[in-house]
């Protein structure tokens, strides 16, 4: 359905923006046309400004990346990590990823925001390697992004920028993502791994794939949705884990479990088959800089938590 904003024309890249929200609204209203002006709905206008301050702070570069390690379980060591991206707005403080990404797929920012994290983290994966840390760092990438040609121009132009990136870089893409069309996902894979990146699909078990399609598409891993690992006491939810790690070997595909909200949860997950672990019982998500010295004082696993028996 179209949408239309008044306005007087001076600002175009306003009244583009405003024409996406107004599309957007039109169709989860299932009205044919919606006509938005801002003096009529201060929430939509909130969210128009808050838009206009998204591309300011993409611009200006005011985001930054946060990363949350992750955990091997049979060394018990940090074996990568994830980038998050993060907006500490002037005056509304910090704003969730699940807002402003939201917010930048529904106006049309995604492009430049997914080019403004994936710029920062190759630099970082650059500047890791230049320290001698050899950790994979994942980002997630929007399912408008493969739609996008430019995405494609924007990563392989930060690779030819940060060439040390390509060795490190992981792209996880929604399972919800890559099943809406199975064709094309296939070709898109085929083309990221031509760039070098490792690919993993995300929030694994959300999707209903089918397990013939898994098996064409060519990836390095997959991480369970933390709703399977939120309450590994329940024998359904551990019998799930445990089917799609071996679902997941059975494809030659690294396991990651996500969501893990206490270090006591990764025995059993160890035994459950996953290979790495991530969340707030390892680590909350850090400034970039501060996470050297986090791994320095890493502990690791203890042997029990490191070494539980897997029975697969």
């Amino acid at each position: 359905p179209p949408g239309c904003e008044q306005g007087r024309g001076d600002d175009g890249e306003r009244l583009l923006q405003a024409a996406r929200l107004a599309a957007r609204e039109a169709k989860k209203s299932h009205a044919r046309v919606l006509l938005a002006h801002p003096r009529l709905d201060n929430d939509w206008r909130d969210r128009l400004r808050l838009a206009a301050d998204l591309r300011e702070a993409i611009d200006e570069r005011h985001l930054s990346i946060h990363l949350q390690p992750q955990v091997d379980l049979r060394t018990g060591e940090v074996c990568g990590v994830e980038a998050l991206a993060r907006w500490r707005h002037p005056e509304h403080g910090v704003i969730s990823p699940a807002q402003f990404i939201g917010l930048a797929e529904r106006t049309g920012l995604i492009r430049n925001l997914t080019q403004a994290i994936l710029e920062a983290v190759s630099a970082q994966a650059a500047r890791h390697a230049a320290a001698g840390l050899h950790l994979p760092i994942a980002m997630n990438v929007s399912a408008r992004n493969l739609h996008d040609p430019a995405f494609f121009r924007c990563l392989k132009d930060a690779l030819e920028t940060w060439p040390q990136a390509r060795h490190y870089l992981h792209l996880e893409l929604t399972e919800t993502a890559l099943i809406a069309d199975p064709a094309y996902s296939l070709q898109v894979l085929r083309q990221l791994r031509e760039l070098g990146p490792a690919v993993y699909l995300d929030d694994f078990g959300t999707g209903y794939s089918s397990l013939a399609y898994l098996r064409e598409l060519p990836l390095d891993g997959l991480k369970i949705d933390r709703v399977f690992v939120h309450d590994l006491t329940h024998p359904r939810s551990r019998s799930i884990v445990r089917t799609v790690a071996d679902l997941g070997h059975a494809l030659n595909l690294t396991v990651v479990a996500e969501g893990v909200e206490d270090v006591a949860m990764t025995p059993i997950l160890s035994e459950l088959g996953c290979d790495t672990v991530q969340g707030y019982g390892i680590a909350k998500p850090m400034p970039a800089d501060e996470m050297v010295g986090w791994i320095n004082r890493w502990p690791g696993l203890s042997q029990d938590e490191a070494e539980a028996p897997r029975d697969r």
